[in-house]
């Protein structure tokens, strides 16, 4: 399955690469830079035949049936606050990896599931970055 990606920096050329406008980001602004990690697909709701990119209409709804349809649907559990966000989540995850629950957790060091690391460019990833990860 080719997993769906807002973001150049987890693109790889099995993922499908998606370009909308967001809240602060318009994704269409990355479309060069995801071109050049050869995706297997790159779709948006901004037409452009130049680049070769599947256009699809209703991207939002595009989104969320393919979130819908993913194998694997997560608890997500979030820790807010000011301080101690970072030493909180470390302690709920190793003490759910410990008690051999299937857990991950994403935060402004990385992001750590059993033995693999990523490197995280921000605090808190999309929620496609997020679905891509726990899906991968």
């Amino acid at each position: 399955m080719h997993l769906l990606i807002d973001d150049t920096y987890y693109l790889t050329n099995d993922d499908i690469f998606i370009a909308k406008k967001g809240k602060n980001i318009d994704y269409n602004d990355l479309v060069l830079k995801a071109k050049n990690k050869n995706p297997y697909k790159i779709i948006s709701n901004k037409k452009n035949k130049d680049l070769n990119i599947e256009y699809v209409n209703n991207i939002k709804r595009f989104e969320k049936e393919y979130i819908k349809n993913l194998k694997v649907k997560p608890t997500i559990i979030g820790v807010t606050g000011t301080n101690g966000k970072t030493s909180t989540s470390t302690i709920i995850y190793n003490l759910l990896k410990n008690d051999n629950k299937d857990v991950m957790l994403i935060g402004s060091n990385g992001v750590y599931y059993n033995n693999i690391y990523y490197k995280t460019r921000n605090t808190t990833p999309s929620k496609l970055s997020i679905y891509y990860l726990i899906n991968k």
